[in-house]
């Protein structure tokens, strides 16, 4: 069954695509068998509004719920998977299915995202069809149509893992997946700030450097995205010396060899392990000194 948390991550999943089509005329294409989520093209994205509405003939036993949804593993880190889930208890989804579509209203409405879900109903014979959901006066699908899905009673048919969105040591590390070569992008996008910084990080202990990888699509890039390696925890003296290595770091030199590791520390400051060596510190970029990347590229956890 789906716990509070899977319904809450159901319903973020709602949250996803703009509504605001009309419905096409008709009834909903009667498929001969359910096979899965794939087999459907669940994975081909796309929402209920626009879609035929529920014909009366067709009379629905189960629901399928298509969706994508995050899992923690239990090194803490996070996988992000493709799943079918499917209710039998449906009489209130059914009802708000076949509710008719709002007026249009002046005002008071919002451009939130409100999302389409990916819903498939099942009759007695093992047919499905695609129901259009009705919308409101701001061409959302009516609120009765998601709290009742919010409230199904699920049972979990299947669960397919797609990637990795956060690996076990970036949540372990608390330095997060993702980074971006800021000094790199800076420089790229705004070659005048290479100024002596105003103010140099004071002292603080202890201090987590957090270590990324760019990979090499990335290298070179408007802002080259990284991903977590590993992270390391500086002692006071450590801090100290990294911080009058700061004060040190002279105008970048001449260089554009993108960098393929990177350190990032104290609220923001990212040293390049390689490539130009560069140093983003108080929103300027310097030169990094090579007792400073010595300094940070030490092996973390």
């Amino acid at each position: 069954m789906i716990t509070t948390r899977g319904r809450l991550a159901l319903l973020a999943g709602l949250m996803m695509a703009m509504a605001g089509c009309a419905h096409s005329g008709g009834t909903p294409v009667v498929n001969a068998a359910w096979h899965s989520c794939g087999a459907a093209g669940a994975a081909n994205g796309g929402g209920s509004t626009g879609l035929p509405r529920l014909a009366a003939s067709f009379t629905p036993v189960a629901a399928v719920l298509c969706r994508t949804v995050e899992q923690q593993r239990t090194g803490g880190g996070t996988d992000q998977l493709a799943v079918e889930d499917r209710a039998t208890a449906i009489t209130a989804l059914v009802t708000a299915l076949r509710l008719p579509d709002g007026g249009k209203t002046g005002s008071g409405c919002t451009l939130d995202l409100v999302g389409k879900p990916w819903l498939a109903l099942i009759d007695a014979q093992g047919r499905w069809v695609r129901p259009g959901v009705p919308i409101d006066g701001c061409d959302h699908p009516r609120r009765e149509v998601l709290t009742a899905i919010g409230a199904l009673h699920t049972t979990r048919v299947s669960s397919r893992f797609l990637n990795t969105t956060v690996s076990d040591g970036a949540a372990a590390s608390g330095c997060g997946q993702d980074y971006s070569d800021m000094a790199w992008a800076t420089r790229r996008n705004d070659p005048t700030r290479t100024a002596a910084p105003t103010a140099v990080p004071t002292p603080d202990a202890p201090v987590k450097v957090c270590i990324f990888r760019v990979p090499a699509s990335e290298q070179g890039g408007p802002k080259p995205g990284a991903e977590y390696e590993s992270s390391l925890t500086l002692t006071y003296a450590q801090w100290n010396a990294v911080r009058k290595e700061l004060a040190k770091a002279g105008p970048p030199a001449a260089c554009k060899v993108p960098a393929s590791r990177i350190a990032v520390f104290d609220g923001g400051t990212v040293a390049e392990l390689d490539g130009c060596r560069m140093v983003l510190v108080g929103g300027m970029v310097r030169q990094a000194t090579p007792v400073l990347v010595g300094l940070l590229d030490r092996k973390g956890r």
